[in-house]
């Protein structure tokens, strides 16, 4: 095979694997009200607006409450300890963003103030290593 080939071959190529890369990232996550509609158990990847934040010490658990755009909450919990070794610590305005996408079951619950609650498997965006902040600059 020629040289030039293999290099077109390579460029297709490419430009496949980036419009992938693309798709996937600008790709849109469903958000929290998708779950009114879920009447059963079900493993879930969704977005919200993170509207509070606790630490359960007892239960080991770090809980979030998120919000959809119509305003149905989910409780999320994640074990505090697995928090704590991908993130570099407690829960705070430096690792936790305002919105943050989880993936998880989702176990609807009847309840006034919340849809269900998720059992965190992994946080995919919304959470930053504290140390990895900008660095102030000097003046």
């Amino acid at each position: 095979m020629k040289k030039s080939s293999l290099i077109g071959i390579a460029g297709l190529i490419l430009i496949v694997v980036s419009i992938g890369v693309f798709t996937v990232k600008t790709s849109g996550y469903k958000d929290v009200d998708y779950l009114l509609d879920i009447n059963e158990p079900r493993e879930v990847t969704v977005e919200g607006k993170v509207v509070d934040i606790h630490v359960d010490f007892d239960n080991n658990l770090v809980v979030f409450t998120l919000e959809g755009q119509s305003g149905a909450r989910v409780i999320a919990y994640y074990n505090l300890d697995k928090f704590q070794s991908e993130y570099g610590g407690l829960p705070s305005h430096s690792t936790v963003d305002s919105k943050m996408v989880v993936s998880g079951l989702f176990i609807p619950v009847k309840s006034s103030i919340y849809i269900g609650e998720i059992q965190i498997r992994s946080i995919l965006t919304g959470c930053h290593k504290a140390y990895e902040a900008p660095q102030v600059k000097k003046t």
